[in-house]
């Protein structure tokens, strides 16, 4: 289990895994299209490309939360909830960035609507917390009860990480906050048996209302949900004393999170569904409404801003101005001297290899990207002695903007190693990307470094019909530069028999010539036949039809004969067919495709066209993320093995959680089952010397011995109610 997270190490190994799987899909039998696969992948034009790197610079500091706390525009008490470590009670309150002090100003002094816009992990919801929060105690000083304010998320997962965090901030205060979504129980009696399961907490803190009998019964402070469950709690008569008409006036704050989500229908429906609820609370015009998004930053001119106001103006139906959208403000570089670089370039392979973010290796790699004798023993230390150094500098000079990798060591080579090897001025590069990111200076780490990178499942290959030096491309073309003649010719998607990878040419046989067509068209059987071209005669003495195609007298079947291989020439230049015997010798087969010419495979009419040939790159999706994910988990060291995965909808979502968890307890079990009978001694080699064999139920008696023995943290028990169960519950929202 590695104690250090690696991306560059990672990537390689996620190219790799997902090369070997991909493989596992493909073959080829001809020569020239599998070196240009292989050449192709290697070069990251198929299969990924190539990552980008860039370096978060540090938010600037805003004011200090006491600040407000002086001006009398946030209550004293806030600066216990909203505390720097939310376990120690003694702890400092968290330090404000620029962006989150003038939120906070905004909402709070000036009373405007307001949107966060600025990028994830930048703490948007202290920037509606904070002033949300303050309002809510003044209000229950006062004696004011009722809901206060709504929190609307897209998704529960985003609605659930704020609930945890909000619950136990507000612990002690006298707020109260609820989540109610559809998986929100309705008993409290319910809703208590099933806290633990869910939370993974003993006992509700003292500010949850965790049951829709509470939630209604004593009406939360701030309301967590979502746009489907917020409409029905306008129309569900059960529902509507949420907001009793004695309460008229108390909702004061509107929170839309991600509102750039928002868009086209959904959209619609969610501004009509506010202007209900302003109706119904008589709230119009009074409520202060606060939008946040990751979508736009500052820097991308005041046209963003008047945009980004105008589209929140028609989703709230209150008024925005630009100057109340609230972008990041980041720290300048510092300027620096620069020192000397290394004589040479002296960094190997197996200093990678033996790089694991500890002290030492880090100090091994340092030394070798600075001219001088390295002397510190801590990353501190070492941050101040590295301040300088060229290396360091170039690159959070040059990742100040986002930067494939390749065109970063280009860079570097161009101005400082112009006559060095690319492939050695690549380690140097790297092992300053590595030193940067474990060194701290200011008590951060110097460089926050990101990588993005793309894996995709390949494109169809289209190529030439020639006898040898096939022109190829994955791009889609549909005409192509002959290697051989240098004309322009007809470019022909290329599918693959399943068994043997033989290589055919689709396309539809128009009285005498043949058209390129794309498998996933469909042809008019009036205008042509459709169907597959392989290069060569087919050799019926070598690869015969099979048996049930032949009737006893030895003639092809009445319903086998339209499907039978056509041997036939073809003149590549016009692309026509001839039987004069003039141009290449080809083979004709009609779709569907029933038998391979080549290695005699055959199949019924019932078995799909997808089933026999493969188009390069369609392999199963789920499974793929399923290979990069659980890669990028065996590279995270045991205590960050976390993922977020994003789907395009709520379908995918439950469709890959469920593919992504079967096929983990699959592989998990085999592995178990493995040691097992690796323990027992019961392999394949001592079949023939074994008396007995281990029965089913001895097995799986000695898998549930060997997770007790190992105290592995495993189990195979199945909840009753599944996920997609519960999606068909209309309670589901």
């Amino acid at each position: 289990m590695p104690n250090y997270f690696n991306p560059f190490l990672t990537y390689e190994e996620c190219k790799n895994t997902y090369k070997s799987f991909i493989d596992s899909y493909h073959r080829f039998k001809n020569p020239e299209i599998k070196k240009w696969v292989k050449k192709n992948t290697e070069e990251g034009h198929l299969l990924w490309r190539e990552p980008f790197l860039h370096i978060s610079r540090p938010f600037l500091k805003g004011q200090p939360l006491q600040y407000y706390v002086d001006k009398d525009i946030i209550e004293k008490k806030c600066l216990q909830i909203f505390r720097d470590n939310i376990k120690d009670k003694f702890s400092q309150p968290v330090s404000l960035y620029k962006h989150q002090s003038e939120a906070i100003f905004n909402i709070a002094q000036n009373k405007n609507n307001t949107i966060i816009a600025t990028g994830t992990g930048s703490g948007k919801s202290f920037c509606f917390g904070i002033p949300v929060i303050s309002e809510c105690l003044k209000m229950k000083k006062n004696g004011i009860e009722g809901i206060k304010a709504v929190f609307v998320y897209p998704m529960n997962a985003l609605a659930n990480s704020q609930y945890e965090d909000f619950a136990a901030r507000l612990e002690g205060t006298g707020l109260t906050v609820a989540i109610y979504t559809g998986d929100t129980l309705y008993r409290e009696e319910d809703a208590q048996c099933e806290f633990k399961y869910i939370t993974g907490r003993e006992h509700p803190y003292d500010s949850e209302l965790i049951s829709r009998e509470k939630i209604k019964q004593k009406k939360p402070d701030i309301l967590l949900t979502n746009y489907q469950m917020l409409e029905l709690i306008l129309t569900r008569f059960e529902d509507k004393e949420l907001f009793p008409l004695h309460q008229r006036g108390v909702f004061k704050f509107l929170v839309l999170d991600e509102i750039h989500s928002y868009s086209g229908r959904r959209g619609a429906d969610v501004a009509c569904l506010i202007r209900r609820l302003k109706w119904h609370t008589g709230t119009t015009g009074k409520l202060i409404c606060i939008g946040t998004s990751a979508t736009i930053q500052s820097g991308e001119g005041e046209d963003s801003k008047n945009i980004m106001s105008k589209f929140a103006s028609k989703i709230f139906g209150e008024e925005f101005n630009p100057k109340d959208i609230i972008g990041e403000s980041y720290e300048n570089n510092p300027e620096r001297s620069v020192d000397a670089l290394p004589d040479k370039i002296t960094i190997t392979e197996e200093d990678f290899q033996l790089f694991d973010g500890s002290t030492s290796s880090v100090l091994n790699l340092a030394q070798k990207i600075n001219k001088e004798p390295i002397k510190s023993r801590d990353f501190d230390s070492l941050g101040e002695e590295l301040k300088n150094n060229p290396i360091l500098n170039f690159i959070e000079k040059s990742l100040d903007k986002v930067k494939s990798l390749t065109l970063l060591i280009e860079d570097y080579q161009k101005k400082y190693r112009s006559n060095v090897d690319y492939k050695k001025v690549a380690m140097e590069v790297i092992a300053g990307l590595l030193v940067g990111s474990a060194v701290t200076e200011n008590h951060r780490k110097r460089f926050s470094l990101k990588l993005h990178t793309f894996f995709s499942q390949g494109r169809g290959i289209k190529g030439t019909i020639e006898r040898n030096n096939i022109c190829l491309s994955d791009r889609g073309d549909t005409k192509l530069i002959s290697k051989n003649t240098g004309k322009e010719m007809d470019a022909f998607q290329i599918v693959f028999c399943q068994a043997c990878g033989q290589e055919y040419y689709y396309g539809a046989k128009v009285e005498e010539k043949f058209i390129p067509q794309d498998i996933n068209s469909s042809v008019d059987e009036e205008i042509g036949e459709s169907g597959y071209l392989m290069l060569g005669h087919w050799d019926e003495g070598e690869t015969s039809l099979p048996d049930n195609w032949i009737t006893i007298k030895g003639n092809v079947k009445k319903d086998k004969i339209n499907f039978t291989p056509q041997n036939l020439y073809f003149n590549n230049i016009e692309n026509k067919f001839n039987s004069r015997g003039e141009g290449i010798k080809v083979t004709f087969i009609p779709e569907p495709l029933m038998f391979c010419p080549n290695c005699g495979i055959d199949y019924d009419k019932r078995s799909s066209e997808y089933n026999k040939l493969r188009v390069y790159g369609r392999v199963g999706r789920a499974t793929a993320n399923d290979v990069l994910v659980s890669k990028i988990l065996e590279n995270l060291p045991q205590s960050q093995q976390k993922v977020i995965v994003f789907t395009d909808n709520r379908q995918d979502t439950a469709f890959q959680s469920g593919h992504l968890n079967d096929r983990s307890h699959r592989l998990l079990f085999r592995c178990l089952l493995y040691n097992v009978l690796k323990e027992k001694n019961a392999i394949f080699e001592n079949y023939q010397k074994m008396k007995e064999l281990i029965s089913i139920s001895d097995a799986a008696e000695s898998i549930a011995k060997f997770i007790k023995k190992n105290e592995l943290p495993i189990n195979f028990e199945q909840k009753e109610v599944s996920f997609i169960d519960k999606e068909d519950d209309e309670e589901g929202l």
